[in-house]
């Protein structure tokens, strides 16, 4: 999450849409009286994945000096952040980003993968050996397995930390982030042109969008080798608004 006070915008960071790249490339705008979440931790160098550094990508103002830690998770939903403080936030433009959720599932099943401690199922972990069907069956294991989010600070501060399926807490907490009052959207599928558009609009110098976290899908194919006729229904229904408001199908390869 970044909040520029000068420029009066938000841009709030759902999982799995590029979102670190673009708060790297909006911190430019950022000095020392706004707010930045930071990156994850695993990118503390500042340092895309071409090695390209950004050094104003940092975390900003998000320290509570009573306690230490952090005063907002960096994928802090509105609700959240619109509770939590007392300010008014009507007069800033809200920013966030949207993806096909088809193949979003697909990419936090990766991330999820990608980060032990969050999922330690090595059974369903995605192989070049497997076939399409073993791909579709793993997949489909994700989905469905009960399991805590790697969010759990916030679940717990929600009162939500309790078991629930894969698909039901990623849609519940996906859909969060595009309220009514969402001003701008970045769609990943025109991340190029909807960012350069950004840009123009908040008042700063388009340098192109770093890449971080482009490694983490191992196998490169299209996101709907992954499902079958009973995951291709379920996404579609829990992402129910999000494909509605922003006319996504799912699309096949082939």
């Amino acid at each position: 999450m970044i909040i520029n006070h000068k420029k009066s915008f938000i841009f709030f960071r759902p999982l799995k849409v590029a979102g670190t790249s673009i708060e790297a490339m909006l911190s430019s705008a950022c000095d020392s009286d706004d707010f930045i979440t930071g990156p994850d931790i695993q990118h503390l160098d500042q340092k895309d994945d071409t090695g390209r550094v950004f050094e104003k990508f940092v975390k900003l103002n998000n320290t509570d000096e009573a306690t230490g830690l952090d005063r907002f998770h960096i994928h802090t939903p509105p609700d959240i952040l619109y509770s939590s403080t007392k300010s008014n936030w009507e007069d800033y433009t809200k920013i966030t980003a949207v993806r096909n959720p088809w193949d979003l599932c697909v990419s936090y099943w990766w991330w999820c993968i990608s980060q032990s401690k969050s999922w330690r199922r090595k059974d369903i972990y995605p192989a070049k050996s497997d076939s399409r069907i073993d791909l579709i069956r793993k997949f489909r294991v994700f989905l469905f397995t009960l399991s805590k989010s790697s969010l759990d600070g916030i679940q717990r501060r929600e009162g939500l930390d309790e078991l629930s399926p894969t698909i039901t807490w990623f849609s519940d907490k996906s859909k969060r982030y595009y309220t009514d009052d969402m001003d701008k959207f970045i769609r990943f599928e025109y991340l190029e042109d909807d960012c350069r558009d950004i840009c123009k609009f908040v008042g700063i110098k388009f340098n192109g969008i770093p890449r971080f976290k482009t490694d983490q899908r191992k196998l490169n194919i299209h996101y709907s080798n992954y499902y079958d006729p009973v995951t291709i229904r379920v996404v579609g229904e829990k992402f129910k608004e999000i494909v509605e408001k922003f006319e996504y199908k799912f699309e096949s390869d082939s």
